[in-house]
């Protein structure tokens, strides 16, 4: 009973502070779990929100980078529209630049390329030739297409013109031809093709000084080249230069037939080229042929009618070749005259008529061929009726050729 009360009484009597400070750890260890999953949740979210900051920034960053390349892309192609001035940016302004000038060498090709002149003798559009013309409606009546189409392709086509386009002047007193033609008939020497022409012939004048100034002012209107006659002896004298595919050919003309002295050009009276005394010609030719790559002399020499040349005319063009001429065309006997090669420089004493009156038994043009800087010729023969002038056939042509009489000779300085 003792032990019973002792054990009641000693449940009885347990002391309070003993129960209080248990559930006082408890507590503290709930606080301290819920405040370590505080801090992880609050380190879980900072970094979900940083990192969420990063990616937002590396995505504006690429966006950012994407417009700059689409802007220096479009830069570049801008900068790439260049016009007079300079380059165009993309709002449009104008940007000057600076440019290095680019000097494009000629090349050894162009200047292999074959230069071909055509150069015919007189022509004078008579009255049967201006009805031929007329006749047929254009200029395949005065010329087969066999010559027009030669004339084309050939990179200029020089002739003697032998009369003065005016309706201006008086007829030249005690002279048996003389030669006129409207102005408005210089349609037929552009059908032609003629890119060239030599006034120094003894018709040039046949009217006066006042039809060959007109003749000069309707040739120039209608952009055809002339030579040997003008408003005084400079112009009459001054040569006429080309340049084709890099070579520059010097053109020059002058006329040792007229009927009378006062037909020569003066210090300031117009006229003609005369070279009687041929050391003014020389002198010419020298100076012509130190600018110029090749030289080409155009004559009115000789005698009518007469089929081989004057002894002069022999001399004259040998003195010419040493002056450095490099072939010398004639004109003014109405027939064909031989060729001579001088030093290699041809030499066509006469072409005779190329388009000309009622008749033409026989002509020819002459094509001078220049290539690899080297000269050559090819015979082009024809003939004429009733102003019309026509190619011989390939027979005709060839029979033409190993008939006509060619001479070469080498001469010294």
């Amino acid at each position: 009973m003792t032990e019973k009360n002792l054990n009641s009484q000693s449940g009885k009597g347990r002391p309070r502070g003993r129960k209080n400070k248990k559930t006082s750890t408890g507590y503290i260890a709930v606080i301290v779990l819920l405040l370590l999953v505080l801090i992880f949740s609050v380190v879980l979210i900072y970094r979900k929100i940083n990192s969420n900051t990063t990616d937002k920034i590396n995505t504006e960053n690429e966006s950012v980078s994407k417009i700059e390349d689409m802007e220096i892309a479009e830069s570049e192609t801008k900068e790439t529209e260049v016009d007079d001035f300079g380059v165009e940016d993309a709002e449009g302004n104008i940007i000057e630049t600076e440019y290095i000038e680019i000097t494009v060498p000629e090349t050894e090709a162009a200047r292999d390329e074959p230069i071909e002149l055509l150069f015919g003798g007189d022509i004078y559009l008579s009255n049967y030739v201006l009805n031929a013309y007329d006749s047929a409606g254009g200029i395949n009546g005065v010329l087969c297409d066999n010559y027009l189409r030669e004339i084309e392709q050939s990179d200029m086509f020089i002739a003697n013109q032998e009369f003065p386009f005016s309706d201006r002047g008086e007829q030249a007193p005690d002279k048996q031809f003389t030669f006129r033609l409207s102005p408005e008939r210089i349609n037929i020497f552009t059908e032609l093709g003629l890119d060239l022409v030599t006034l120094a012939n003894n018709h040039s004048l046949d009217f006066g000084e006042a039809a060959l100034l007109d003749s000069i002012d309707v040739l120039d209107k209608a952009s055809i080249k002339h030579m040997g006659a003008g408003k005084n002896k400079k112009e009459a004298m001054e040569p006429v230069i080309v340049e084709f595919k890099g070579r520059k050919i010097g053109f020059i003309a002058a006329s040792r037939v007229i009927p009378v002295s006062s037909w020569a050009a003066g210090k300031d009276k117009p006229g003609l080229f005369i070279c009687y005394d041929s050391a003014e010609l020389i002198n010419s030719v020298k100076e012509l042929e130190s600018v110029c790559d090749y030289t080409i002399v155009f004559l009115h020499w000789g005698t009518e009618k007469k089929t081989v040349p004057d002894s002069y005319m022999e001399d004259m063009a040998e003195n010419l070749v040493l002056s450095g001429a490099d072939a010398v065309i004639g004109s003014h006997p109405h027939v064909l005259q031989p060729i001579e090669i001088i030093n290699g420089k041809p030499v066509v004493y006469s072409l005779g008529n190329f388009i000309f009156g009622s008749r033409i038994e026989s002509t020819m043009l002459f094509k001078l061929i220049i290539e690899d800087d080297k000269i050559s010729y090819e015979l082009l023969p024809g003939k004429g009726s009733m102003g019309y002038t026509q190619m011989l056939s390939e027979p005709e042509k060839e029979a033409f050729i190993k008939a006509f009489p060619v001479s070469s000779r080498e001469i010294g300085n």
